[in-house]
């Protein structure tokens, strides 16, 4: 009988940003499949990603008995929790039919054959040039990147300003 795991990961160097996976059967590298996301996403983004993708790929080989591996406790707690957001939904609606997949997790870079390989290639993904997946800003990135803004409006405002103080601005109450 085949031994099935599929070693996922995530990567971000700089700002570039990595998800790979490598499928091993009996301890023999089978596949692997590399992807470079947007600058803006994030490690946690990728890890999802990779997650995503290996079940596509499980359901596309019609594998059974798969143990997919990932270094990404959070990632793996969010498939298991109780999430709403669509990505996340469509991990659990493929994974609902498919109860001899088996999610793991392994501690990161304690030289597990097919976890480093995963590192490595998810690493390798990140520096490629050719952005393949775009995902949208996160209401949180969204968040953040507006008070940036505000900050900054603020802060050339009072430069601005004759006496360098601030104006009276009249701000919506909520």
């Amino acid at each position: 009988m085949t031994e099935d795991h599929i070693f996922t990961d995530g990567s971000k160097i700089g700002n570039r940003v990595g998800a790979a996976f490598v499928h091993h059967a009996n301890k023999q590298e089978i596949t692997k499949s590399q992807h470079r996301l947007a600058d803006h996403n994030t490690v946690y983004m990728a890890e999802v990603f990779a997650l995503h993708e290996v079940i596509d790929y499980i359901l596309d080989h019609e594998l059974n008995g798969v143990k997919i591996v990932s270094d990404s406790r959070s990632a793996l707690m969010t498939v298991e929790s109780l999430s709403d957001r669509e990505f996340i939904w469509q991990i659990k609606e493929r994974l609902k039919d498919k109860e001899d997949i088996k999610l793991m997790w392994a501690r990161a870079h304690k030289g597990e054959m097919g976890n480093e390989r995963a590192d490595l290639l998810a690493k390798e993904a990140s520096n490629g040039d050719l952005i393949d997946v775009q995902f949208t800003y996160s209401k949180v990135q969204i968040r953040n990147i507006n008070n940036k803004k505000l900050t900054e409006n603020w802060q050339c405002r009072c430069m601005q300003s004759k006496n360098e103080k601030f104006d009276k601005v009249n701000l919506p109450r909520n």
